[in-house]
């Protein structure tokens, strides 16, 4: 850790009644990189859910009579982040700090250090997957499930595991559009293991179906049948339809291991 290195913004604030003064308060706020630290009085033990953007010190009456401000020693602490303890010195209220107005502030920030064996967020980061195809407009399916039509974008929570392996693997896709062969990819993206000590980020992949034309496709029948009944005619048009889920499961179980093909992942 940097010695020395802090950064803090102070706000004194009089609450005054009848004239007379009351309470003098002094609030601190950290000024870290990364920002966002909580604070607190060294000792304390905050929940861990718990945040804390400022800390309140109220003025002893010998701090009001001295006009010095003597802070406890204080604590900045950010997820993923090793706590910071600072010990300020006394600073006199009758100082240059104060000739802006009521307010102490101290631009030098305070560079936490990274917490090795944190594991990641509570808030999840996300792996965004835009999705595309060669010809356009092919259903995708994952798990046996539909996910859309290209062009498309999926989202992938990072898990605090893919943090540690640094990838992160995906179920397969399976594209499937009419009069092409269906095409299978197994996904595998990178992770950045410093990606966790962010917390709901979104990082962006693609990837790329290429679309081979079935030489065996034939399109739907139409069959027509015509007739007479009670002396009178009438022609009935039949169309034999094929269901695309019908259809889609038959391209995958039949066909997707004889053309199996698979795209590494474009950043």
């Amino acid at each position: 850790m940097r010695s020395h290195v802090f950064g803090l913004a102070v706000a004194l604030v009089s609450l005054l009644a009848s004239g007379c003064a009351r309470d003098r308060v002094v609030y601190v706020t950290p000024n870290t990189e990364p920002p966002g630290a909580s604070i607190f009085e060294l000792g304390f033990t905050p929940e861990a859910s718990a945040t804390f953007p400022t800390y309140c010190h109220v003025l002893t009456e010998e701090e009001q009579r001295s006009r010095t401000v003597r802070l406890p020693p204080l604590v900045f602490q950010l997820p993923g982040y090793q706590p910071y303890v600072w010990r300020p010195t006394p600073v006199s209220m009758d100082s240059n700090l104060w000739k802006s107005g009521p307010h102490w502030s101290n631009k030098d920030k305070v560079y936490l250090e990274k917490d090795p064996s944190y594991i990641g967020p509570t808030v999840s980061n996300l792996i965004r997957l835009t999705v595309n195809s060669e010809p356009a407009g092919a259903r995708v399916y994952q798990k046996g499930s539909y996910c859309g039509t290209t062009p498309l974008t999926l989202d992938y929570k990072i898990g605090n595991d893919s943090y540690r392996f640094g990838r992160f693997r995906c179920e397969p896709l399976i594209a499937v559009h009419d009069a092409c062969l269906p095409v299978q990819q197994d996904l595998e993206f990178q992770v950045d293991p410093d990606w966790r000590y962010q917390s709901g980020q979104v990082h962006e992949y693609a990837t790329l179906f290429l679309l081979r034309t079935d030489p065996d496709y034939r399109p739907p029948v139409v069959i027509e049948q015509g007739g007479s009944t009670g002396g009178g005619e009438s022609t009935i048009n039949l169309r034999v339809k094929q269901d695309k889920d019908i259809l889609d499961y038959l391209q995958q179980t039949g066909q997707i291991i004889g053309i199996y093909k698979s795209l590494r992942p474009i950043r």
